[in-house]
This record gives structure tokens, sequence and C-alpha cells, in this order.
């Protein structure tokens, strides 16, 4: 082969290559002046002939942007080895390095910081009895039929109120010849649902969460809580729940692997029909347990990607019921532009009841509903958007979908909500 050949295939695939490469390169350094980090790594990503060097250095103030300091380190020492490097070039690379340290320690030099949040919701519920859409009449076992919630549409409003403590420890262990910080993160949350006319269905939640944290930066993070939710229903019952959790999270590259098991017990306490009986029955439920995995990952185009599953199993409740559960969600955010998010999550419950279902005839009395176990299959769908008015007042539209599916024709509804909610953040 001559000379002319060796020209016409540099001619033929090298130039264009190399011109199409630049150009890209044009483009994802736009993306990152224009504030679009995720964008511009993804582009950079399918970059290959150009200058080694120059596209490390993209690669890193990308990834210092977006917070992930462990990779960016990496590759701004990578290019601090090369000892051909230019003066201008290294002097460069050290100030974006000097920058990496200070933001990787800025959360951890303010020791003691406190947030928190208030939201106004109101929504139209299609079925706020989650019930079913028909009478159902049962006398396979006794000829009075079921007294039970039909299909009911209301609208509802909801109030909830969040703070947050979060505490960081000066000093760090060392583990593996890398700094392991600590934190203890406390959470108080009240929340208030109160629907317009079918009061049967209204509650009050207070949450009381206090978490210890070690955390060894962009590697893994491993962490200790206990918690404690009240429930009160129209306050005819409540009810407390008390329990504990484990948490490790492992980060790798692409994603992060987080695995929390806990352990949870129920007191329910109802106030007696009759008059001549005065404040509440206690009764205390086995204890629940439940595995959950979650794969997340926020690496691919400003989206930020969720993936779950639980197990869970409950022993005997004050019903005498137990069951095993299972769940599955898939959870995607979408970050539209800088003061606008888009959402769209999907869910998916499995209840296997062990016992049979105890309910309430329409003359008061009780007695089996079916002669067999229950099973359930709950579908959810939800879609929404946060827009951010300034940096710490926001709106939010959402709407939902859910079906359940079961063996019991009590059980099974369809249920469509609409909620729009404003709120600030703080």
């Amino acid at each position: 082969m001559n000379i002319p050949c060796y020209f016409f295939i540099f001619a033929l695939f090298i130039i264009p290559d190399y011109l199409y490469a630049s150009k890209t390169l044009e483009q994802a350094i736009a993306l990152k002046k224009a504030g679009k980090p995720y964008a511009s790594l993804a582009l950079l990503e399918n970059i290959k002939s150009v200058n080694p060097l120059r596209l490390k250095l993209e690669k890193a103030e990308n990834l210092l942007l977006v917070g992930q300091y462990e990779k960016a380190r990496l590759l701004f020492l990578e290019v601090l080895d090369n000892p051909k490097l230019p003066t201008v070039v290294r002097k460069n690379t050290e100030h974006f390095l000097a920058l990496l340290n200070k933001e990787e320690s800025k959360v951890l030099t303010k020791k003691h910081q406190i947030s928190g949040g208030l939201k106004l919701t109101y929504g139209t519920d299609s079925n706020a009895t989650r019930g079913p859409d028909r009478d159902i009449v049962d006398d396979t076992i006794s000829p009075i039929p079921l007294r039970n919630n039909n299909e009911r549409d209301d609208n509802y409003y909801i109030f909830t109120a969040k703070f947050n403590s979060l505490y960081h420890f000066s000093n760090s262990l060392n583990i593996g010849g890398k700094p392991v910080y600590m934190s203890l993160k406390n959470n108080v949350k009240l929340r208030k649902i109160n629907y317009n006319e079918v009061n049967d269905v209204d509650f009050h939640f207070i949450t009381l969460k206090s978490k210890l944290i070690f955390k060894q930066p962009k590697n893994w993070g491993l962490s200790f809580g206990f918690s404690h939710n009240l429930i009160n229903r129209n306050t005819e019952n409540y009810a407390s729940f008390n329990g504990f959790q484990i948490n490790f999270q492992k980060h790798f590259d692409l994603f992060n692997v987080s695995l929390i098991g806990s352990k949870t017990r129920r007191h329910y306490f109802d106030r007696p029909e009759d008059s001549d009986v005065s404040g509440f029955h206690k009764q205390k439920t086995g204890w629940r347990q439940s595995l959950k995995i979650i794969i997340s990952s926020s690496f691919f185009k400003e989206m930020t990607s969720e993936l779950s599953f639980t197990g869970i199993t409950q022993k005997a409740q004050w019903n005498n019921f137990a069951y095993d559960a299972y769940f599955t969600s898939l959870r995607n955010t979408w970050k539209v532009k800088k003061d606008m998010y888009l959402y769209a999550n999907f869910y998916h419950y499995k209840y296997d009841y062990k016992e049979v279902e105890i309910g309430f005839n329409t003359n008061g009395s009780s007695r089996e509903i079916y002669d067999t176990p229950r099973h359930d299959q709950i579908f959810n769908f939800k879609i929404g958007t946060r827009y951010f008015i300034n940096s710490n007042v926001f709106a939010e539209f959402q709407a939902n979908i859910a079906k359940s599916k079961a063996n019991h024709q009590l059980h099974e509804y369809k249920q469509q909500s609409f909620e729009f909610s404003i709120g600030v953040k703080f």
C-alpha cells in the first residue's frame, strides 16, 4: 500500500472522527457552563479521540460539580502525576483539588445543622374509604349481609411539618487508612389528614426518629436507628409503633446499594363501645420484621432512579392477623430545569394473610367473613412535578392511581386522587 492510500484512510476516518470529538467536547463544555454537569458527563463518556489530559480535566470538573468527590480527586491526581504538565495547567488543577477538599469538608465543619419544612396539601379522592364499587352480600356463612364501607369520593387536606437536627462529632475514626465520620440525626414529623365528609379515615401521625451514622464519604455508610410512631384515628383508637433499624450503604461507580433491616412492634388501643367502660383497651401485637434492598443511581442525564425490594413478616396482630408481605418500588426523578423536577413512581404490594378474616355484620355481631385466608395485590402509580418558586418555597402537583386485586371481593377497589401542595423549606 502506497502513501496516498494511507492519506486517504486518514482523511476518510481519522479526521472526521477527530472533528466530531472536538465538537462534542465543545458541547460538553457548554453544558457544564450552563449548569448541566450530568448532561456534560454523558457526552464526555462518548469521546475518545481528543487530548486525554483535557478529557480527564473536564470529567473531573463535572464530577466535582455533582458531588462525586472521590472520582474527581482520582482524575485530578492522575493529571498532576504527569511530569510534562504545563505550569498553568498544574496550578489550575491544584486550585480545583483545593476546592474539592473544601467542598467535601464543608458539611463537616458545621457541627450542628437544623432544617425543616411545612407543607399544606389539598386533594380530591375518588375512593376515600378504599371500598368496593358495589354492595357485597355474602350469605355463604350467614344470611346477614356484611357491614362495609362502599366506594365514596371526598375532598381532603393534609398538613405536614418536619423538623430535622444533624450533629457532627468532632473526632473521626480511622478505618483502612481513611477517616470515618460520626453524626447523630434526629427527626420529628407531624402529619394531619382530614376528609370533608368521610370522617372515619381521618388520621393524625407523629413520628420520632433518631439515628447514629458512621460514614466514609463516597465509600460506605452504616447507621443504627430507633423510631417511635403514634397514630390517632378520630379519637376512637390509636396505635404506637416502636422499632429499631440497621442500614448499611455501599457506594459503587455508577450506583449505590443500601441494605436495611428493621424490627417493629405495635401497641393498639381502642375505646370500647360500651358507654359504661371508660379509657382504652390496650393490646400488644407480634413483631414485624422487614428486610429492604435499595439500588439507586444519579449518574445518567440528571435523572435519579431508585429500585427497592422489601420483604416483611408480621406476627399475629390485635385481631389475630399475621401475614407475609412483599413490596417492590421503582422511583424516578428528572431535573427538568434548575428549579423544576418531574417524578414518576410505581409501587407493587403483595400481602399473604395467615388467618381467616373477622368482620362485622349489619347488626353489629362479628363472624368470619370468608373461610379462606385473604391475599391482596395492590398496584400503585404516581406522577407529579415540583416547582421551586425560590430557594425555600415550592409548589407541587401529584396524580395517583391505585388498584387492589384480592381473592375476597370486599377488598377489591380502584382509587384515583389528585392533589396540589404548597410548602416551605428552611
